[in-house]
């Protein structure tokens, strides 16, 4: 399996009023995910990013190859 991960995380600290390990088992999950739909590889992105207010936005981008 050929997949690329790359993390970008704001360099500004975000708060988040969560359990920090169920976050930590989301982020673990949609990970695990992503690498099961994409037997042939790919790139998975995480990025974290403040939105306007008080949300901050978890995205998992995929790129999936196809043989």
């Amino acid at each position: 399996m050929n997949v690329e991960l790359t993390v970008d995380y704001q360099t500004e600290v975000l708060l988040v009023s969560c359990v920090k390990d169920q976050l930590k088992q989301v982020i673990l999950n949609l990970t695990k995910n992503s690498l099961q739909a994409m037997p042939y590889g790919g790139k998975i992105s995480i990025k974290s990013n403040p939105n306007e207010g008080t949300q901050v936005v978890i995205t998992l981008p995929l790129v999936i190859k196809v043989i």
